[in-house]
């Protein structure tokens, strides 16, 4: 039998070191060797090496004198002929050279690739015999000890080596990732990063959303403060001068002049075509902008899917520390967030619950930020939620306002006398309570007396409905005291003419809102408010009289 017909009889599973060597070194053709190396993938680490480099070994006796031939090759007699066009007049009328060079970057690549393989399965090897005292617990005492002791390479291994040499290089990064062999990942990036940069982003999308960023932080995206622009990891190839044929005018030249039997040689390995988990391709740099979004899209999902608050804080605070802009802002919704979800009152129906999410918090305007906040405290909670709720998310919006250059002193005052104006009489009773004058003025929720006393003006000549006296009475009990002084009885009285006119209901407008009426007290010193609140003081006890009548 023949060394050729041997070779061809024999499976690859029983290919060995010696087999390989003696059935190959009869065979005189060269190409024939070459091809025949380049044909077999096989999972052992040594054979594989053992054909790569015979195959590269025999190719190199045919590439000189190819290199030589082309150099003496003048198809036509343009002086100004580039070199790739050289190139490709002549792969187009030399089909045995064409098919060496194939060949030979096909084998050229797959050396590193068992290279890059033997240093992944040293790692998710030493992974797994890291994990295994951890996991003593979780051990099935009725399992067959024969079985326990028998660990092979193939359970162990996300994939076998001739998966690796014939899949995708991206394919085999995303299997990584999804199951978070990053020291593995690592390595695979490291060497073989031209392959795999363009695909960075489908990569880490594959890891698992619940899984710490710690774990992953060499492979998340960076920004340059200098150039805006996401910055490109430093990583070294096996090979700092590539082959001959690996060089861009003979990988241009090949590929424009390949059979189809020809490109289907390399589509097994370079394909990233896959119609149910598409590839997301981005050869360029990413603005820092762009940046922002994928970090913002990215925490979104980690909220909506897995809920985990540290998880999704920790992937910004990494991206802001690495210069990628506008993450601080996102981090305070979450936790301002996360304040809404656990800390705030919940409903005793859990059916009742809101399902937040980020999406859903970023969607709110402030006033509703802050009636979320308060949509189920009580009269005994209220001001406490506001204190530890809702004066902080006031004072995060007036830090944002600053960041974007647009101050607004009144803002936090603004929001938070709007919710006290439309909330229920019962609330704002517990309100007013918890802003007395005899207050420290630090704690109290109105720090203003003069704003108490506007409030409950505007808050008691604007109720739709007068039913509850008692309430409205324990309100007017919380205003300041300004002494006798009357200096400003006529601004008073003449306010009060104003009032009475403003409130009167109309054909075009049956009642003020407590809003319309704060804008109308706005404007008054304490004398002419004292005045008023004395007059209010009338108003209640006769309202309170005719009541019980």
């Amino acid at each position: 039998m023949s060394s050729i017909q041997k070779w061809q009889e024999t499976k690859d599973a029983d290919l060995t070191v010696e087999l390989v060597a003696e059935m190959l070194e009869d065979i005189s053709d060269d190409l024939w060797v070459t091809a025949a190396c380049a044909e077999r993938m096989v999972d052992s680490p040594e054979v594989s090496q053992v054909l790569v480099k015979t195959g590269l070994s025999r190719s190199s006796r045919l590439l000189e004198p190819t290199k030589r031939s082309i150099a003496s090759h003048k198809p036509t007699e343009d002086a100004d002929q580039s070199t790739e066009q050289n190139l490709i007049a002549y792969f187009q009328n030399h089909e045995r050279e064409r098919r060496l060079c194939i060949l030979r970057q096909i084998l050229s690549e797959r050396l590193d690739r068992i290279q890059t393989y033997l240093l992944m399965r040293n790692a998710w090897q030493s992974s797994d015999l890291d994990e295994e005292p951890g996991n003593e617990e979780d051990e099935d005492p009725w399992a067959d000890p024969d079985e326990e002791n028998e660990p092979s390479e193939v359970q162990m291994a996300p994939f076998t080596l001739s998966d690796f040499l014939s899949q995708p290089l991206v394919d085999s990064a995303i299997i990584l990732a999804s199951e978070r062999r990053f020291q593995a990942l690592n390595h695979l990036l490291s060497y073989h990063e031209k392959a795999l940069f363009p695909y960075r982003f489908s990569i880490i999308n594959s890891i698992p959303l619940h899984v710490h960023p710690s774990e992953y932080h060499h492979l998340l995206p960076a920004n340059d403060y200098d150039s805006n622009m996401e910055v490109r990891p430093e990583r070294k190839p096996w090979r700092e001068q590539v082959d001959w044929v690996e060089e861009p005018e003979v990988l241009a030249a090949l590929h424009s002049t390949m059979t189809p039997e020809e490109t289907t040689w390399l589509e097994d390995v370079d394909s990233t075509q896959d119609d149910e988990f598409p590839r997301i391709r981005c050869d360029d740099l990413l603005p820092s902008d762009e940046l922002t979004k994928w970090y913002v899209t990215r925490v979104e999902s980690i909220d909506s899917q897995s809920g985990l608050m540290d998880v999704a804080l920790a992937l910004l605070q990494h991206g802001a520390s690495h210069g990628v802009p506008k993450l601080d802002e996102i981090g305070e919704d979450l936790l301002l967030l996360d304040r809404l979800i656990y800390e705030a009152p919940q409903p005793e129906n859990p059916s009742l619950q809101i399902d937040w999410t980020l999406r859903r918090w970023r969607s709110l305007d402030p006033p509703e930020v802050i009636r979320a906040y308060l949509r189920h405290s009580d009269f005994e909670s209220v001001a406490s939620d506001i204190r530890r709720l809702v004066l902080p998310y006031l004072s995060v919006l007036e830090s944002q306002a600053e960041r974007n250059k647009r101050p607004d002193l009144e803002l936090s005052n603004c929001l938070l006398y709007q919710y006290i104006l439309s909330a229920p009489l019962e609330l704002v009773v517990a309100i007013f309570e918890s802003s007395k004058a005899d207050i420290q003025r630090s704690y109290r929720i109105i720090r203003s007396d003069e704003d108490v006393a506007r409030i409950a003006l505007a808050y008691l000549y604007g109720l739709p409905t007068i039913s509850d006296w008692p309430m409205m009475s324990r309100i007017f009990e919380c205003q300041p005291d300004w002494g006798d002084d009357r200096d400003d009885d006529e601004k008073a009285y003449a306010t009060l003419s104003s009032l009475a006119a403003v409130v009167a209901p109309s054909a075009s407008r049956p009642r003020a809102s407590a809003e319309e009426l704060f804008i109308f007290f706005k404007p008054l010193p304490a004398s002419a408010l004292s005045r008023l609140l004395d007059v209010l003081d009338t108003h209640l006890e006769g309202g309170e009289i005719l009541a019980k009548w």
